[in-house]
């Protein structure tokens, strides 16, 4: 259960992850400034060898806990409970590695700071999802899914799409069969989780069910970066607009786990299986890791059936487009 105080630590780590995305920036554009705020941040916790903890940390990237404070706080007070929660987070996804060099006592800088890693999480707009629970994805990403309205031989069916970011520019990334003209479909509408319409120029539409749309009007908030590294059992999230009978159209998420990464016989093209539940209407949303970047677009889930018609079993099995063929697909697109 959880408590008030947990909602408040949560919250505090929340603000002091604002905080530190600002202030890691900084660091990479302007050493000295963010070695200025560290080194107040120092002075009033009354922390001694200031200086040549600076130091290490602007060189090799050596870092602590004490710094990080520093950091978070600069000249004024911090919430001790909410600060130490984002140390911890920070610990537990990997941007700061414990030191098997001693430091000595005096020095207390016992950390490194995976400076690749935070770069791509500054980059990509994913530092504050570390920070989060997932139930804040759907929240911190509602402009960046969206409704894909269609009309097909005069009925309405409703599938999925998401905002990519690349290159400095925002894509519509869907699946062709939402929205291929060839086979009479008409887009109606295209719709934000928050409601909002958005202005795309025309589908480009590739062989492998993807399509690709520009995206004329402002996005706000946060889109999804591709991201390539996926390994089996890694923890992935879908969202998109099954259609749920009796209920109305409604966003949905899902939470399951890479299974494999296969070939298909007739394309030679390598799909994602995922224990998530894919369904009519779901199909063209992301799949994303804990970290909100984007691995891959869900598609139609692969269905076959084996033995005679007596005894037939058939299966069937969620599928995803993985992130490079997406990529491969945005950046031919015109």
């Amino acid at each position: 259960m959880t408590t008030y105080f947990d909602k408040l630590t949560e919250a505090g780590v929340a603000e002091y992850a604002r905080v530190a995305e600002h202030w890691f920036n900084v660091y990479f554009d302007d050493i000295d400034s963010f070695t200025a705020r560290v080194r107040a941040g120092l002075e009033h916790l009354s922390i001694k060898h200031a200086d040549q903890k600076i130091n290490l940390m602007a060189k090799v990237g050596l870092f602590s806990a004490e710094l990080f404070q520093a950091m978070i706080s600069g000249p004024e007070d911090f919430n001790p409970g909410s600060v130490v929660k984002a140390w911890e987070r920070m610990l537990s996804v990997g941007l700061v590695h414990r030191m098997m060099v001693d430091m000595g006592d005096n020095l207390h800088v016992d950390h490194h700071l995976n400076r690749k890693m935070l770069l791509r999480h500054l980059q990509n707009d994913t530092f504050a999802n570390l920070f989060a629970s997932p139930a804040m994805l759907p929240v911190r990403y509602e402009n960046a899914v969206v409704a894909v309205d269609v009309m097909k031989n005069g009925d309405e069916f409703r599938g999925t799409g998401f905002v990519v970011r690349y290159n400095g520019q925002k894509f519509l990334v869907t699946c062709k069969h939402n929205v291929d003209k060839d086979e009479g479909v008409q887009v109606q509408a295209v719709t934000t989780a928050a409601g909002a319409a958005l202005e795309i120029g025309d589908f480009q539409r590739f062989e492998l069910d993807v399509a690709i749309a520009r995206i004329v009007s402002p996005v706000p908030g946060p889109s999804f970066a591709l991201v390539d590294e996926v390994e089996v059992f890694d923890e992935v999230f879908t969202l998109g607009y099954p259609r749920v009978p009796h209920a109305e159209s409604m966003m949905l998420g899902h939470r399951g786990e890479i299974n494999a990464v296969v070939n298909l016989y007739a394309t030679g093209c390598p799909v994602v299986i995922l224990s998530n539940l894919v369904s009519p209407g779901s199909s063209g949303g992301p799949v994303l890791a804990r970290d909100g970047s984007c691995v891959g677009m869900t598609i139609n889930w692969l269905e076959g059936q084996w033995g005679n018609s007596d005894s037939a079993e058939r299966m069937r099995f969620s599928a995803a487009l993985p992130a490079d063929k997406l990529r491969e697909a945005i950046e031919i697109t015109p």
